[in-house]
């Protein structure tokens, strides 16, 4: 009993010195985006700032001008998160519950996707979307991301948890196929749902590679981009280093704000998980 509440302690005591490890670089920077123009960076960092100066935000917001980048970064976010979920949701649910022709063969191969690297699809993904004409505009950032094998590949095995007999009494009691998918399915894949909407959604308001490589008009920058061209234009002294950290808490904002909307789904699914194992 004794060992068994030792080792509870020590577990515990580890993971707060993990989690306290993984949110000291936030912290710094929230800290320093606080200090006051001024401000000279010492050796050791300050774990308080000399006195609160939140006009930086409001600098890096107007310098910066994010709003428009903001606002394209949601859009795309929002859109892929969706879309994606939508179309994993239905894939899932056909592998993990329908019989068809070639359908462990179809999901191998959709599966073996994602052990294809990204850099590889650079030259051709670029040529195929000049050829619809989808350059410079937000198509190549949404489009290709809705039938990710990730996500499909999650839903389709929290599905499988999902007992048979409960769908075929709502086949019995009458349900349609589309009812039995809306109206029971879905409800109780929320935990998994909301998790591919994290994961899905941070990624995609993440992702500085494929609007670097799509985009070329300011107008149409995502956060990302924008904020690449605010630390170029910011880049020398300790005032820049105290507008910048405001700038990089401002955009993210969105991603916590998000994760705390979801993060009781979330952390339902992680608890589920648990208990399935």
């Amino acid at each position: 009993m004794n060992k068994t509440l030792s080792y509870k302690y020590v577990a515990h005591v580890s993971l707060i010195i993990f989690v306290l490890l993984s949110l000291l670089p936030f912290y710094l920077s929230i800290v320093t985006s606080l200090q006051p123009v001024d401000w000279q960076e010492g050796l050791i960092p300050d774990l308080w700032p000399d006195s609160f100066s939140i006009s930086n935000y409001w600098t890096a917001w107007e310098k910066g001008n994010f709003s428009r980048a903001l606002f394209n970064s949601l859009l795309i976010g929002f859109s892929v998160t969706f879309l994606h979920l939508f179309a994993a949701a239905m894939c899932g649910y056909a592998f993990a519950k329908k019989s068809f022709p070639g359908k462990n063969v179809i999901f191998t191969v959709l599966f073996l996707t994602v052990m294809i690297p990204p850099r590889i699809t650079i030259v051709p993904s670029f040529l195929m979307m000049n050829y619809f004409g989808w350059l410079n505009s937000f198509l190549p950032l949404i489009i290709p991301r809705i039938g990710d094998a990730l996500g499909i590949f999650l839903l389709k095995q929290f599905m499988e948890t999902i007992p048979d007999s409960l769908i075929e009494a709502a086949r019995i009691d009458g349900c349609s196929e589309l009812g039995i998918f809306l109206k029971i399915i879905l409800p109780i894949a929320k935990p998994a749902l909301a998790t591919l909407a994290i994961l899905t959604f941070q990624t995609s308001y993440n992702d500085f590679f494929w609007p670097y490589i799509y985009i070329n008009e300011a107008r149409l920058n995502t956060v990302q981009l924008a904020l690449k061209a605010f630390d170029q234009f910011y880049n020398i002294g300790s005032r820049d280093l105290v507008i910048n950290n405001a700038a990089n808490i401002l955009i993210s904002l969105p991603l916590i704000i998000f994760f705390v909307i979801f993060s009781k789904q979330f952390v339902g699914n992680i608890s589920l998980s648990g208990l399935k194992g």
